[in-house]
């Protein structure tokens, strides 16, 4: 299908996606910057090749995908991004065990965050922004990510996590 055949017909439920993907936002940051409720999010999203009723969200779909620039800056940061600086690979699987573990979190949230399904809370996000201020090598960042998350598991009587693979106490 051409450009011209794209721009004579409506624009779909499935572009919110495909638009959320090519700008690696997660779903809330995707929401905010659309100005949708989750819940309607989540119901666009189940209704792919229905037309998009919102004449203003389909306006920012077109605004943003030929000036990006004007989508309203958010302290987004990229999970992806700030795992690999700590050396960490995203996709795999020991890595991100242990990347939850020293931002004291459980395994199945990186795989949220990493699919764009989740948020991580406002003291993860703090906690790597923190990091990511620090005048230190992502080796060093990762050292002290992980003795600090010892040290905390060992305040709260958690036996090692990294070893067990879990916050939890039993």
């Amino acid at each position: 299908m051409t450009k011209a055949d794209q721009r004579s017909q409506p624009l779909l439920n499935n572009e919110i996606e495909k638009w959320r993907l090519k700008h690696g936002l997660t779903v809330s940051a995707a929401c905010e910057q659309l100005g949708l409720q989750r819940a309607k999010f989540t119901e666009m999203r189940s209704r792919p090749k229905d037309p998009i009723e919102d004449k203003a969200v389909c306006q920012l779909l077109c605004l943003y995908d030929v000036h990006p620039e004007v989508m309203p800056s958010m302290r987004a940061l990229d999970i992806r991004s700030f795992m690999e600086e700590l050396g960490f690979d995203p996709e795999n699987p020991s890595d991100k065990k242990e990347f939850a573990l020293i931002v004291g979190r459980e395994p199945a949230a990186v795989y949220r965050w990493l699919a764009g399904e989740g948020n991580y809370s406002k003291p993860v996000e703090r906690l790597m922004e923190a990091y990511s201020r620090l005048n230190a090598t992502g080796k060093r960042k990762r050292s002290l990510l992980k003795d600090f998350a010892l040290d905390i598991a060992d305040r709260l009587g958690i036996p090692d996590p990294f070893k067990r693979a879990t916050w939890r106490k039993d």
